[in-house]
């Protein structure tokens, strides 16, 4: 018995100073990687922003659709909401494991309309920051930042259904709702959900619901 106690001291010791050590090289390194992706960590902070910005006029939208008793108009903002809140939540963690700091935005202006002009003011905004993507991910692949690359595409994927099922939206309102991925916010309407997630592979049991 006394011979066991300074062993599983040494090994207590032994233990400590790895996790130290481990810690120490991950401090060194953590600069050094942010530095070398600093332009991936950029693009994907100021996307970050950006979903954050949307998932708050969303939720507002959708508010304001309440209000007027457009329940279809109400499900639809929720549902864009919660994926860009999603969207936004993979943009940090990326900036985070690339070795930089995602920090949201502290403020955020929403104008609320009547839910027409919403669906339009939404549907040009999505439209215009669309082409963001061909140079983030264009320059992401040049600098050999495949794990950035991939994280933008989804979100792109997900940005252009966005995109299509407002367009569908206004022209001819879906009364079904809507389901959106938790994993990475892509959107499903409800009336044509797939049984797995084709960006994440999740299956749709664990989809969130606005129906």
């Amino acid at each position: 018995m006394k011979m066991r106690v300074p062993v599983i001291f040494v090994l207590l010791l032994s233990g400590g100073l790895l996790i130290w050590f481990t810690n120490s090289l991950d401090r060194k390194h953590a600069p050094q990687t942010a530095e070398r992706w600093a332009d991936q960590t950029a693009d994907l902070d100021e996307l970050g922003g950006y979903k954050h910005a949307m998932a708050a006029r969303y939720m507002r939208f959708a508010d304001a659709a309440a209000a007027e008793h457009k329940h279809d108009a109400e499900r639809l903002f929720r549902a864009l909401a919660r994926s860009e809140q999603i969207h936004e939540m993979n943009c940090a963690d990326a900036v985070r494991r690339l070795g930089a700091h995602y920090r949201a935005p502290q403020h955020v202006i929403v104008f609320r309309s009547k839910t027409g002009a919403n669906l339009s003011q939404a549907l040009g905004d999505e439209r215009h920051h669309y082409p963001f993507y061909r140079r983030a991910i264009g320059e992401a692949l040049e600098s050999g930042n495949r794990y950035a690359a991939r994280v933008l595409i989804r979100i792109a994927g997900g940005e252009m259904r966005q995109i299509e099922l407002l367009e569908c939206f206004i022209l001819h309102p879906d009364h079904a709702g809507y389901a959106v991925c938790p994993l990475c916010g892509n959107l499903f309407p409800a009336s044509y959900c797939d049984y797995y997630c084709p960006f994440c592979l999740t299956p749709e049991n664990d989809f969130i619901r606005f129906e």
